[in-house]
């Protein structure tokens, strides 16, 4: 078992062409969260999001992954976040 816990996050726009890069418009927007802590359980959370921006459901979506993170794990636990937007690469 690994001393750190992972947290897994996505959000989804429902814009057409939203995947294409520089795709500008607002659409109905949800994410998923799975967070996996130390021990292998999971947690599962989803939220509505609303009218949003890809870059904002997808940075909405974060902020709801590590709220329901400050929920489940322990305090000061080491986590890595996972996610396939551009946000992952400013995480420290």
């Amino acid at each position: 078992m690994s001393d750190c816990s992972r947290i897994y996050v996505d959000a989804c726009c429902r814009i057409p062409n939203a995947h294409l890069k520089d795709r500008i418009g607002y659409g109905k927007s949800a994410c998923g969260v799975l967070i996996v802590d130390d021990k292998n359980n999971e947690y599962e959370f989803s939220k509505y999001l609303g009218d949003k921006t890809v870059p904002e459901a997808e940075f909405e979506g974060l902020i709801f992954a590590l709220d329901k993170a400050s929920e489940v794990l322990k305090r000061n636990q080491a986590v890595e976040v996972w996610m396939d937007s551009e946000y992952k690469k400013h995480q420290k």
